[in-house]
């Protein structure tokens, strides 16, 4: 096997996972692995491991640059709006990983921005000039892009609509997300399983036409979704839209609800498609950021 040359080495730290990876230029993974994040209680321990495991990963390849993929907003002293790791908002991320790989090129980001980057490099948004990136899983993110270029923002939080709220609900500085907790994928899955006996989303577009009741649910909390992210797109006038998170596995069943939607209502409609980098989103996001920030 032909020498590679030199490789980036990914983190993608998740509410339930750390994914890590070992990759090359052209967005081949050379080598993988994952640590589940329930078994450290401190944040601090699944971070010492997971650079640990990363170095081994790499073990006998040049590194030429970092990718770290993370929830929530990076800052020198802590993560900000992380809540899914306990101790997650005191870590010093960007200094533990100066400390570990002492002289390479670190790039830390957020995960769904991260893993717009990756569509835009190497996925669904190649050849899109605005596009963005609706991250539909257990959390809720939309991300924008310009000219292959992530919007981040004046903080970091452009693309948040898990913080969207009606009336007098509590948000972000209350430690609470109102859209995402109505409407992210683990919340409709608890309503199906509390009103239904359905056990998730996936089971519930299976069974929706045998079950009048239950595709009503679905056709109510997918188009107010829509209408949630209907009024996301119009803050950029995208041309392609990707759509990755666990929820997109489902998308065929809801884009023509959010179609006839968007069609009424917005300018110009974008066009939808899957995101290439489903289970990996983050993974490659991270790897995405190393040759970000590698010359």
């Amino acid at each position: 096997m032909s020498d590679p040359g030199p490789v980036a080495l990914g983190f993608d730290f998740g509410g339930t996972k750390c994914a890590i990876a070992v990759g090359t230029r052209d967005g081949r993974i050379l080598a993988d692995d994952r640590l589940s994040t329930a078994a450290f209680p401190r944040a601090d321990a699944l971070v010492d491991r997971a650079a640990a495991r990363g170095k081994k990963l790499a073990e006998g390849r040049r590194i030429a640059a970092i990718g770290v993929s993370t929830m929530g907003i990076t800052r020198e002293d802590g993560v900000l709006f992380a809540p899914n790791v306990p101790g997650w908002e005191h870590l010093r991320l960007p200094r533990f990983f100066r400390d570990r790989f002492p002289g390479l090129p670190i790039r830390i980001g957020n995960d769904v921005k991260a893993a717009h980057q990756a569509e835009i490099r190497w996925g669904a948004l190649r050849t899109a000039f605005a596009s963005a990136y609706l991250n539909l899983g257990t959390g809720v993110a939309v991300s924008y892009a310009v000219d292959g270029r992530v919007v981040a923002g004046a903080h970091g939080a452009a693309g948040e609509i898990a913080y969207g709220w009606r009336g007098e609900e509590p948000g972000a500085w209350a430690g609470r997300a109102p859209l995402e907790e109505r409407l992210g994928g683990a919340a409709l899955d608890r309503e199906l399983e509390l009103r239904f006996g359905v056990s998730s989303l996936a089971d519930a577009f299976r069974i929706r036409e045998e079950r009048p009741e239950v595709g009503r649910f679905l056709y109510e909390r997918f188009t107010e979704l829509g209408w949630w992210i209907g009024q996301a797109l119009l803050v950029l006038d995208v041309d392609v839209l990707a759509v990755g998170g666990g929820v997109s596995r489902s998308l065929p069943h809801f884009e023509p609800w959010w179609g006839a939607l968007w069609r009424d209502h917005l300018p110009f409609p974008p066009t939808v498609r899957p995101a290439r980098f489903l289970d990996r989103a983050g993974l490659m996001g991270a790897m995405s950021l190393a040759w970000e920030g590698c010359p």
